[in-house]
């Protein structure tokens, strides 16, 4: 027998609406809490697209205190106005010029890090390792951004020749007016190189049936300087122990040696015209000497004493010259004009050479012989010597006797060729060495090299063990190649930098101040942190 219960009708009712209660409290509770998120998200929301606004406003300030640098400070003797505020659409970012500047002049400027008092933030090395000349410039937050947190946008300008700090060779954009490549890798011999190499201008080093440049310099690092997003332009380089050398990934840097001319006055092309520019002095190696004294060589000089400081010497019929040019007697006429110059003379001054063709077809650099004398040439003040060929004839050796230790800035360009209307063929210039070196076979020569315009070919002694330490480094704009008949071994030419080589204490301008210089920017941007 089964009983069944049957709860009244009252009952069941009352189930029905506890039921129907609870369901409403949870609603109620969920859209409670739905509302409170969304008007938090809301609140978070409004926040994030002010913090957004800050963020986009600070990026674009950033940015155009760059663009503000790069656009008016490479150029010599600008002026800025100060106190003025630069703003992007809207409020969107801006800047205020503070104190502005005024004939500001980067490629002159004289204050070293060991000049400056504290300077903060300041990276002592960045871009190239070593000290440099610096201006820096500051800018601040403009009143009309009201809603962006303050900050300071510091742009420090540095400015130091390239071979001093590790740089020892860099190869520029080749002249416009030259056809064919520029060419440091083709039927070249190879050559140590304990820095790094820079390239400016990849395409320089390209024609249309090239795909893939080696170059066969050993070295310590490889550089290109030039931003190539479709890697249109393959360079790989070759290590000391003759290894695939790949490039650097450090960031490309624009850096600039000044406008290249009143025709063109581009800044960041990598072009290289710093040995007599007469557009844009300042970082012309031709006007540095003006502030000190410097000797004009236009014509053949007969009378000069072998003592003095230069002296000239003619040969004709079979009176040889005493350093025989590489090719010599052919390509020479039967009379042979040499410019003989005693680097270790203290009374040498700057000197100036303006060659048409009939001042003189040799250059003979001499050095020291004793261990004393060496010693001794490392105190003398620096020295600039310029060579500018004007005619179709031109000087077509340079050679170097014995040892050297005083510094020597060596320019020389082929302004015939430069400023020819027609695509050229530049002249060549033979380098080579001669006389015994001081200690054992190896031969030590400071020198900075600057080339524009010729075809440098690089000749080594015939005597095989013979090894050329060239202390110092190339900065140049066209082909530089060792002669592939000098042995096969790399170390017999060895690039070594100016301070692995210390010697005495210079008395006079230092180094630094008259060689030519790359300026680069390197910026700083600091907005105030917000408080704890």
């Amino acid at each position: 027998m089964t009983l069944r219960f049957r709860l009244p009708p009252s009952s069941q009712r009352g189930a029905l609406m506890g039921a129907a209660l609870l369901l409403m409290l949870v609603t109620g509770l969920f859209l409670a809490g739905w509302v409170t998120v969304m008007s938090t998200r809301s609140i978070q929301v409004s926040w994030l697209e002010d913090a957004l606004s800050r963020r986009i406003a600070l990026e674009n300030s950033r940015m155009l205190s760059w663009e503000t640098v790069m656009e008016h400070a490479f150029e010599p003797d600008d002026d800025f106005a100060g106190q003025t505020a630069l703003l992007t659409g809207g409020k969107e970012g801006g800047l205020s010029t503070n104190g502005g500047w005024k004939d500001l002049n980067l490629y002159v400027n004289l204050d070293t890090p060991e000049t400056l008092k504290t300077d903060f933030p300041y990276n002592p090395s960045g871009l190239r390792p070593g000290p440099s000349f610096m201006n820096r410039q500051t800018f601040l937050k403009p009143p009309a951004l009201e809603k962006v947190d303050s900050f300071f946008a510091h742009n420090f300008l540095k400015s130091h020749c390239p071979i001093l700090n590790g740089d020892l060779i860099t190869i520029y954009k080749k002249p416009a007016n030259y056809a064919g490549e520029l060419n440091v890798h083709n039927n070249a011999m190879s050559f140590n190189v304990y820095g790094r190499v820079v390239v400016r201008h990849p395409p320089s080093l390209f024609v249309q049936t090239t795909s893939k440049v080696t170059l066969p310099i050993q070295s310590k690092s490889l550089y290109i300087q030039s931003y190539d997003a479709a890697a249109r332009y393959p360079i790989v380089g070759t290590t000391l122990d003759g290894k695939v050398l790949l490039p650097s990934n450090m960031p490309v840097v624009p850096s600039s040696t000044g406008p290249q001319s009143q025709a063109s006055p581009s800044l960041f092309e990598g072009e290289l015209n710093v040995v007599h520019n007469k557009d844009y002095p300042d970082n012309s190696l031709w006007n540095k000497m003006v502030e000190e004294a410097y000797d004009n060589i236009e014509v053949f000089t007969k009378s000069r004493s072998q003592t003095d400081p230069w002296y000239m010497v003619q040969y004709s019929g079979d009176a040889k010259p005493r350093v025989l040019p590489p090719s010599y007697p052919s390509g020479y006429d039967n009379l042979f004009r040499t410019l003989y110059i005693n680097v270790a003379n203290p009374s040498l001054k700057h000197l100036r050479i303006s060659n048409n063709g009939s001042a003189m077809d040799q250059i003979v650099f001499v050095g020291q012989t004793t261990a004393a004398e060496y010693e001794a040439a490392g105190a003398l003040s620096p020295v600039i010597i310029l060579l500018e060929n004007t005619g179709s004839k031109w000087a077509k050796n340079i050679a170097f006797e014995h040892d050297n230790n005083r510094r020597i800035i060596l320019g020389v360009k082929d302004e015939y060729s430069l400023t020819s209307k027609k695509k050229e063929q530049p002249h060549q210039m033979d380098l080579s060495w001669a006389g015994s070196p001081i200690l054992g076979q190896d031969t030590r020569w400071r020198m900075t090299f600057i080339n524009e315009g010729h075809a440098v070919f690089v000749g080594l002694p015939d005597n095989t063990v013979r090894v050329i330490n060239w202390i110092g480094g190339v900065m140049t704009n066209w082909s530089f190649w060792r002669d592939i008949k000098t042995a096969p071994r790399a170390e017999r030419l060895i690039f070594r930098s100016d301070g692995s080589m210390p010697t005495l204490p210079i008395v006079g301008l230092s180094y630094a101040t008259l060689l030519p210089r790359d300026v680069w920017l390197e910026a700083f941007f600091l907005p105030d942190p917000p408080p704890p």
